[in-house]
């Protein structure tokens, strides 16, 4: 996966962290495939994004 791509799927994910529409790094992984970024589970391997990107998600619901 090349750095560009890294970047792309980076923004996007805390975009949808962010958003308060999204439970947990599983939900966002499924979106972004749907969204064409098939490495994105690739990139949720890390347990530091999926922990920054689930406490983005709590914190945009309020919970």
């Amino acid at each position: 996966m090349n750095a560009t791509r890294v970047d792309l799927i980076s923004k996007r994910a805390r975009e949808m962290a962010k958003s308060g529409k999204f439970e947990d790094c599983l939900s966002i992984e499924m979106a972004l495939r749907r969204e064409g970024f098939r490495e994105a589970k690739d990139w949720l391997r890390e347990d530091s994004v999926r922990n920054e990107l689930n406490l983005l998600c709590r914190e945009a619901r309020g919970s």
